[in-house]
């Protein structure tokens, strides 16, 4: 099944139909309670009228307003952040909702209930007792016409068939209006345990929405102190398990995190020999070290603007070769690096080393 903007779609939804409070057309979403502005139909891009939405209320058996306040819901979520993933921000924190289950479709449960309560059904009876009762009220109404027309009655017998009509009638309405009144409470008995189980729905999903903002505090509290670092592929399942925080999220939020906390350093010796170290910035720890050969001139020489250029140029070479450094450190990351430590060569590297140009010729 198709997911659009976090929200899955079944494959047989049709154009105008309506998924989560939100109309589909031609692989599209609206937002909540919006006709689809791709659709054909009248008011296209608008708001769906309060009234509307209530007259589907009481159309469907519900309570009126219930659409409205579903819609309400939907649009906060939405405007929120929530339940359509997350996202990883400067390398070192997760936010959003990235746990894969989805929100409660107040709409959607409300609907099972009110199938498995019998509503349906009873109210198909109100309906034919209703009728009933119109029938006996219209064949009453004929036969007093009839009486009321017979030119050979007297009036004393007219008016006698007249109270024995109106007799029969009420004797058979105070049944019939007794059972009406029975199965019209039924539907308010039964309406009353659907809204009841709702709220208990709705409590038991801010109850979870809760727990998955701990268990979000929780996994930045470990990523921020580096406990991730290390972690094996079996460490983040079981941490991915334990959050509902998928395991490719963690993943991208620890390489990220390590990226911002790495830096490229240079050592060169006498002999002009240059070594680039990768370091870890909060430990000082060396992440990993490649040797660029000769280049330049020794460590006793002052700098040029061209010996930077040429440092520049094989730190840049030795990076593009090597792909360990480059999920180590970003192209941005690098970039910014180069640009501070060799001034000399920042007209050098803003036209030809850019963060784009290095991703670019990285593949990435």
């Amino acid at each position: 099944m198709p997911v659009i903007n976090g929200i899955t779609v079944p494959d047989t939804t049709k154009n105008g139909e309506w998924v989560q409070g939100r109309q589909y057309w031609n692989g599209t979403l609206s937002e909540p309670g919006v006709i689809n502005p791709l659709s054909n139909q009248q008011g296209a891009g608008q708001l769906v009228s309060k009234e509307v939405n209530i007259q589907s209320d009481i159309a469907q058996g519900l309570k009126p307003g219930s659409i409205e306040a579903y819609l309400a819901a939907q649009r906060k979520a939405a405007t929120a952040g929530t339940g359509a993933g997350g996202t990883v921000t400067g390398g070192a924190t997760l936010t959003g909702t990235v746990t894969g289950k989805a929100g409660v479709n107040l709409i959607s449960e409300q609907q099972k209930l009110y199938d498995a309560s019998g509503i349906t059904d009873i109210n198909k009876k109100i309906a034919d007792l209703e009728s009933s009762i119109d029938v006996k009220k219209t064949e009453a109404d004929k036969r007093r016409a009839e009486v009321n027309e017979n030119p050979f009655l007297s009036e004393a017998s007219r008016v006698g068939q007249i109270a024995k009509i109106d007799s029969q009638l009420n004797d058979s309405l105070i049944s019939d209006q007794a059972n009406l009144a029975n199965l019209q409470g039924q539907v308010t008995t039964k309406n009353a345990e659907i809204n009841t189980k709702l709220g208990l729905i709705t409590q038991q999903f801010d109850m979870d929405k809760a727990v998955r903002a701990e268990n979000l505090s929780l996994f930045n509290a470990l990523l921020s102190s580096g406990a991730l670092t290390n972690a094996t592929a079996a460490d983040l399942t079981a941490l991915s398990l334990q959050t509902g925080i998928p395991v490719s999220f963690i993943q991208s939020s620890v390489t990220k995190n390590a990226q911002a906390n790495v830096q490229i350093e240079t050592a060169t010796d006498n002999a002009g020999n240059v070594t680039f170290v990768t370091l870890d910035k909060n430990t000082g720890k060396i992440v990993s070290q490649v040797s660029a050969g000769t280049i330049g001139k020794g460590a006793t020489s002052s700098e040029t603007a061209s010996d930077q250029i040429q440092t520049v140029g094989a730190i840049i070479s030795s990076y593009i070769n090597n792909e360990q450094q480059q999920a180590q450190i970003s192209p941005e990351n690098l970039h910014d690096q180069l640009v501070a430590k060799y001034g000399l060569a920042s007209d050098y590297i803003e036209k030809n080393w850019t963060a784009d140009q290095i991703r670019e010729a990285t593949g990435g």
